[in-house]
């Protein structure tokens, strides 16, 4: 294989059709490590992404490079150095938990007692108890999943891919786990690549976040800077009349964008600058109960590049 380089995943105007679907359409995406969401509605080619990063699919064009290496060329060597936990629930009929992980770590090439003592370790790390020793057709979804984590990570890969990882999983067990996945990249140093519809785990366990919808890459950046105050608008909640108050505000040239009862969300002419609101409300012997900026978030910074597409 080819040296390692820094950059974790290049992806260059990566395309990929099944027939005449079209499931990647000139995907450029570059991952330098730490922990990256990418978040998509169905069907968005997110799946199609990881299968070719784990060298299962070759790209009609373009280029991908995983750990310096291209997956298409390299990929049975590759994949000793990755851990992929599928969408998909598949177990061998009759094994046990610790059964299940041993064997994906012979799987990678490890001696059997290695593999054994390491199957150990790292279901007591995903929090599998007694439960290793029952059959995994008995396991419910969450246990399923902390088992399926367990077998990704027993051979110690430098990168971890995660497809829809909390599926089926109650609100108790995927804040356990969206944790146990912060733990590998901030403690283990291993890379994660989580690919999920549901934005509040991105929020939770990534710093970094792409957006793929219709094969594209249509918004790339850092979680945090997503979540800013938005100079220019505020939500209000207020005791008075609405529609004296609402034609004070335009006329002090700030405009209603969204009203309920007694809340409105408005913009105001100037940057973060609330004092049209203070005069309109004076106007109108309206008392103010709630004024902040709104800040952007990941769903609204999503529903926005998505609604574009």
């Amino acid at each position: 294989m080819a040296p390692q380089t820094e950059t974790v995943l290049r992806a260059s105007n990566l395309r990929k059709s099944y027939g005449t679907t079209l499931a990647l359409d000139g995907v450029d995406l570059q991952f330098a490590g730490g922990s990256l969401g990418v978040v998509g509605p169905n069907g968005a080619g997110k799946t199609t992404l990881i299968r070719l990063i784990l060298g299962l699919l070759t790209p009609d064009g373009g280029s991908v490079n995983v750990l310096g290496v291209e997956p298409s060329v390299y990929g049975r060597a590759l994949r000793r150095r990755i851990g992929y936990v599928s969408e998909n629930n598949s177990y061998v009929e009759g094994m046990d938990g610790v059964s299940m992980v041993r064997y994906a770590g012979e799987l990678t090439g490890m001696p059997l007692r290695s593999a054994l003592r390491r199957a150990h370790e790292m279901l007591d790390f995903a929090g599998v108890g007694e439960e290793r020793y029952r059959q995994v057709s008995s396991y419910s979804a969450g246990m399923f999943q902390r088992m399926k984590l367990a077998a990704a990570i027993v051979h110690g890969p430098q990168l971890l891919l995660l497809d829809e990882p909390t599926s089926g999983m109650d609100p108790g067990g995927r804040r356990e786990l969206l944790s146990l996945i912060r733990s590998l990249v901030v403690d283990a140093g291993i890379s994660v690549l989580l690919s999920t519809h549901i934005l509040p785990d991105v929020e939770t366990s990534c710093e970094d976040v792409a957006v793929l919808a219709d094969g594209k890459v249509l918004l790339r950046g850092k979680v945090g800077d997503l979540d800013e105050v938005d100079e220019c608008r505020f939500d209000l909640r207020f005791v008075g009349d609405g529609d004296r108050f609402e034609h004070a505000l335009q006329d002090e040239k700030c405009n209603v964008l969204e009203r309920a009862a007694s809340t409105f969300r408005i913009s105001v002419p100037g940057p973060a600058d609330p004092a049209p609101v203070f005069r309109a409300a004076a106007a109108t012997s309206t008392q103010l109960r709630r004024l902040e900026p709104v800040r952007s978030t990941l769903e609204q910074a999503y529903l926005n590049a998505v609604g574009e597409s």
